[in-house]
C-alpha cells in the first residue's frame, strides 16, 4: 500500500510546492485572461455566447465557468480553484493511464515534468500559458475530455461492450465544444483504439456496427443538445455557428496566413525550422545512443558496478545540460517530440499483430498507440516548432509525458530483454528529466518574483510586474472618476479592466487585435461600436508584432481609429510612458457628448 501511494503524493507535494511558490502570479494584466473572466461573468448574469459576446471557440468551456460564478460568485480566485481541480483531475487521469501502459515510476516521473512545466510556468513576458490561469480554457478542458476518452477507451478495450464506446464518444463530443486541437486529438486517439480493440477481438460484424453506432452516437450527442440550446436563444444559423466554434474561422485563407499562427507552426519558414528540429533531436538521439552504448557494454557487469554507473550516468548527464543556457539551448528543447512520439508509435504499431492473441498485452499495447496518436495530433499546430514554452503547456504535455514513459520504462524494459544493464539508459533518462523541470522551473521563479505589484482586490486581486503598472494605474483612475454603470470598451486588448472595474461592454467584440479582426471584420466591429457606442473608451496600446503589424490605428483597424478620434475626448492625462512596444501606456476617452470641461 506504501508504494502504491508513493508516486501520488509526491507528485500531489510537488504541485502544492510549486503552487505556494508561485502564487497569485500567473495571470497576465492585459493579454487573453481578461476574456476569461469577462465572459462567464457577463453570462452568469444572463447574456448568451455568440449572441450578446462574440466567441471564436466552442461554448462549453465559457458556459461551465459561467455556472461556476452563477454558484460561488464571479472572482479570480473561484476561477483559480476550479482550474486546480481541472488540473488535478487531469494528473489523475494521466497517472493511472501511464501505470496501464508502463509502471509506476515512469508515471509518477511523467507527471511530475508536466506538473513543473504546464501546471504554474511562466517563460517568457506573456503569462497565461498554465493550467491556473490559461490563455483559453477551451484548451485545458478539451485535453481533460481527451484524457477522459482515454480512460473511457481502456474500459472500453477491457470489456468490449457497446457502452465503454458510448462514453468514449460522448467525451470527444464535449471536446468538439472546446478547441479544435484536443477535439482532433480525442477523435483520432479514441477513433484508433476503438477499431484496434475490435480487430485485435476479432469481433463479429454484428459487434462492429453496434460499436460503430455507439461511438458516433456517443460524439454526436453533446453537439446536438448544444446546437438546440443555443437556438432557443438565436436564429438556427448563428446556433450552428456558435457550435462549429473555431472551424469557420480556421477555414479562411486570411486567418490561416497570420503571421502568428504560420510563426508557431513552424511554416514561417519551413526550411529553418526543420533544420533547427533535426539538430535538436540529433543531440537528444546522441545522449540517448550513448546511454544505450553503456547499457551493452555493462552487460556483464555486477549490481555495484552498475549502481555506481547509474550515479555517474545520471551525474554527468544533469551537470552538463544544466550549464547550458536557457535562451541558447531549453527554448529548442521541445522540437525533438513530434519525431520520439512517431518512432515510439511506428514501434507499438509494428508490435501490434504478435501481441494479438494475448488480450492483456494487446490492450495495453492500443492504449499505448491511442496514447502516442493524441501526442501526435496535438503536436500538429507546432510540427515544425515543437516547445514548452507559450502553447507547449497544453500542445506538448502529453508528448512530453509520453517521452518520458519512453526513455523511463519501454527503452529500458527492451535494454534488459536483451541483457543490457536498462538502469543506466533509465538514470540517464532521470538527469534529463530532472533538468528540464529544474530548468523551467527557474525561468519562471525569475518571472514570479519578478511579480510585486497588486492588481485588483478582494477575489479578483493577483500580483503583476513593471508592464502590469500601467493597468493598475488606469483601473483606480476608471474606479474613482466614472459612474460604475458606465460602458466601456477597451482598445485593442484589455478587457480585463471592463471584469475588475465591471463596466460592460455594450458590443459584442472584446478584443481588437488583428487575427480576431481578421475573423469577425473591421465593419462589424464598427458597426457594433456605431449601433452602441459606450461611454468610455480606454486606449490600452499594445505591439502587434507577433501578427506582423504595427500598433492599432496605424496599419490596420484605421476605420474604428478614425470613428474613435471624431467622437471621443480624452478626460485625463497620459497614463503610463509611451513605449508602444511594451504595450506600456493608455488613456481614458469619453463620448463627446458625455465629456465636459474640467473633467478629471
Amino acid at each position: 500500500m506504501g508504494r502504491a501511494w508513493a508516486g501520488p503524493l509526491t507528485v500531489a507535494a510537488t504541485f502544492a510546492a510549486l503552487l505556494l511558490w508561485s502564487f497569485g502570479r500567473w495571470t497576465d494584466p492585459q493579454v487573453d485572461f481578461g476574456r476569461e473572466l469577462y465572459v462567464p461573468w457577463q453570462l452568469a448574469q444572463g447574456a448568451v455566447l455568440y449572441r450578446d459576446i462574440g466567441a471564436i471557440y466552442g461554448p462549453l468551456s465559457q458556459y461551465v465557468n459561467a455556472a461556476w460564478f452563477a454558484a460561488f460568485g464571479p472572482g479570480l480566485w473561484v476561477l483559480i480553484v476550479l482550474n486546480a481541480m481541472v488540473f488535478a483531475a487531469l494528473l489523475i487521469l494521466l497517472y493511472r493511464l501511464a501505470v496501464h501502459v508502463a509502471g509506476r515510476v515512469s508515471a509518477t516521473v511523467s507527471c511530475l515534468l508536466v506538473v513543473s512545466l504546464s501546471g504554474f510556468g511562466q517563460y517568457d513576458s506573456t503569462a497565461n500559458f498554465n493550467f491556473m490561469t490559461p490563455y483559453a480554457h477551451e484548451a485545458t478542458h478539451g485535453l481533460l475530455l481527451a484524457f477522459a476518452g482515454l480512460a473511457c477507451l481502456r474500459a472500453f478495450l477491457a470489456r468490449q461492450r457497446p457502452r465503454e464506446a458510448v462514453f468514449a464518444g460522448l467525451t470527444v463530443g464535449a471536446a468538439f465544444l472546446t478547441k479544435l486541437e484536443p477535439f482532433l486529438g480525442a477523435l483520432a486517439a479514441t477513433s484508433v483504439g476503438v477499431g484496434l480493440g475490435l480487430w485485435s477481438a476479432r469481433a463479429p460484424a454484428a459487434q462492429v456496427r453496434r460499436t460503430a453506432l455507439a461511438y458516433a452516437g456517443g460524439c454526436l450527442a453533446a453537439p446536438v443538445v448544444a446546437y438546440a440550446l443555443l437556438w432557443t436563444a438565436m436564429p438556427a444559423g448563428e446556433a450552428l455557428r456558435g457550435v462549429l466554434g473555431s472551424w469557420p474561422h480556421v477555414l479562411k485563407p486570411a486567418v490561416r496566413d497570420i503571421q502568428f499562427f504560420r510563426a508557431g507552426m513552424g511554416t514561417d519558414d519551413v526550411g529553418f525550422n526543420l533544420a533547427r528540429s533535426l539538430l535538436s533531436t540529433a543531440r537528444c538521439a546522441a545522449v540517448a545512443l550513448a546511454a544505450a552504448g553503456l547499457a551493452f557494454a555493462l552487460r556483464g557487469a555486477s549490481r555495484r558496478v552498475r549502481r555506481v554507473a547509474c550515479a555517474l550516468a545520471f551525474g554527468a548527464v544533469a551537470t552538463a545540460l544544466l550549464r547550458l543556457g536557457f535562451r541558447e539551448f531549453w527554448t529548442d528543447a521541445g522540437r525533438p517530440l513530434p519525431w520520439f512520439v512517431a518512432a515510439g508509435l511506428l514501434v507499438a504499431a509494428g508490435g501490434l499483430r504478435a501481441q494479438r492473441d494475448d488480450p492483456g498485452a494487446a490492450e495495453r499495447r492500443i492504449l499505448s498507440i491511442a496514447l502516442l496518436v493524441l501526442a501526435l495530433v496535438m503536436l500538429l499546430k507546432m510540427i515544425f516548432n515543437a516547445r514548452f514554452l507559450d502553447y507547449g503547456f497544453v500542445l506538448a504535455l502529453p508528448a512530453t509525458a509520453l517521452v518520458a514513459v519512453m526513455a523511463i520504462d519501454w527503452i529500458p524494459g527492451w535494454l534488459e530483454r536483451r541483457g543490457a544493464a536498462g538502469a543506466i539508459f533509465r538514470a540517464s533518462a532521470l538527469a534529463v528529466v530532472a533538468a528540464v523541470a529544474v530548468v523551467h522551473v527557474q525561468v519562471s521563479s525569475g518571472w514570479w518574483a519578478s511579480k510585486t505589484l497588486a492588481l485588483g482586490s478582494g477575489r479578483d486581486r493577483f500580483m503583476v510586474g513593471r508592464r502590469g503598472q500601467v493597468l493598475v494605474s488606469t483601473l483606480e483612475i476608471l474606479e474613482a472618476v466614472t459612474p460604475p454603470d458606465s460602458t466601456l470598451v477597451v482598445l485593442p486588448e484589455g478587457v480585463m479592466l471592463n471584469y475588475l472595474a465591471r463596466r460592460r461592454n455594450p458590443t459584442p467584440y472584446i478584443t481588437f487585435i488583428p487575427s480576431e479582426m481578421l475573423m469577425f471584420g473591421e465593419r462589424r466591429m464598427l458597426e457594433s461600436l456605431q449601433a452602441e457606442p459606450p461611454d468610455l473608451i480606454v486606449l490600452l496600446q499594445r505591439s502587434n508584432e507577433e501578427y506582423g503589424y504595427g500598433p492599432f490605428g496605424t496599419d490596420y483597424a484605421q476605420a474604428i481609429d478614425a470613428w474613435v478620434a471624431g467622437n471621443y475626448r480624452p478626460i485625463g492625462p497620459l497614463i503610463g510612458p509611451v513605449d508602444v512596444k511594451r504595450g506600456a501606456w493608455a488613456r481614458i476617452l469619453a463620448r463627446r457628448d458625455l465629456a465636459q470641461d474640467g473633467a478629471p
